[in-house]
């Protein structure tokens, strides 16, 4: 796998699952300095990798593996609401916003991944602004990719 292969037009957020890749302009050399803001983790298949409602201001990025994202939901509880795959990001909500996660995310498969808390990303911003720029405008860009997605599957079930 190069680091994360994407459709086309995921650069404009334009893929077709609502995800991009947050790596698509990050150097071989900039992925150097960035593994020494992150950590790698393995998880095993069934493993919760972050739990709805716990807080945790981290922003992930799935290298190898599969999961699954469920949302607690009034009288039915949890349901599966998404999933994600290599190379997808998962937690920019709750890096940006400081608040709990919205959502759980639990792994079908065994898999790795990284995991940038906030306060690394605050040490790179200060030891590398360039990369740290990048990485900010390409976790809005998959906030607003995200965002965009869940727009067109309300405007499904409204049209109804």
């Amino acid at each position: 796998m190069s680091y994360f292969n994407y459709p086309t037009g995921s650069n404009d957020g334009g893929d077709s699952d609502g995800y991009r890749s947050l790596m698509d302009d990050i150097e071989p050399y900039e992925w150097k300095l960035l593994m020494e803001y992150v950590y790698v983790i393995s998880f095993q298949e069934n493993e919760t990798i972050f739990e709805e409602n716990t807080h945790d201001r981290s922003m992930c990025i799935l290298l190898v593996g599969e999961a699954i994202v469920l949302k607690s939901q009034p009288i039915i509880g949890r349901k599966m609401v998404d999933y994600v795959t290599e190379g997808h990001i998962f937690g920019e909500i709750a890096f940006f916003n400081n608040k709990p996660r919205i959502a759980t995310i639990l792994a079908t498969t065994n898999g790795k991944y990284i995991k940038m808390p906030f306060d690394a990303y605050l040490r790179l911003v200060n030891d590398h602004p360039l990369l740290a720029s990048k990485i900010v405008m390409n976790l809005s860009i998959a906030f607003a990719s995200r965002n965009r997605h869940a727009s067109k599957l309300v405007e499904v079930f409204t049209s109804v």
